[in-house]
């Protein structure tokens, strides 16, 4: 489940990356930061799942640095590089303008052509 949360930033990564081209988003953008937190998603997913590092040394890892509560770390970081990204991208188009791109027209013109 988190390493889908983990690649649930590669879709709007892509859209963006397609949008206004790689560098872009890599440089001005925030996809450096979606890239952080899917990384932080799978790498605490890995660690959790292969039971590191109690599975490396049994009956010292009992109460403090189980995976678990390492998995919980890498999550919260995770979610707190992903909130960071999205106050970077929308600090980035507050600043660049109005972001809304008419693809359709709008529901009245479509109305009024239907009665015309």
């Amino acid at each position: 489940l988190f390493i889908a949360f983990g690649l649930f930033g590669f879709v709007p990564t892509c859209h963006y990356a397609l949008s206004f081209g790689f560098k872009h988003a890599f440089t001005t953008g925030a996809a450096q930061w979606l890239v952080v937190m899917a990384v932080l998603y799978i790498s605490g997913a890995c660690l959790y799942a292969a039971r590191i590092p109690e599975r490396l040394a049994p009956g010292y890892f009992d109460i403090w640095f189980q995976s678990h509560q390492i998995f919980h770390v890498f999550v919260v970081a995770a979610a707190c590089v992903h909130y960071y990204g999205l106050c970077v991208l929308s600090l980035h188009q507050s600043s660049i303008g109005d972001c809304r791109k008419r693809i359709i027209p709008p529901f009245s013109s479509v109305l009024n052509s239907m009665f015309d």
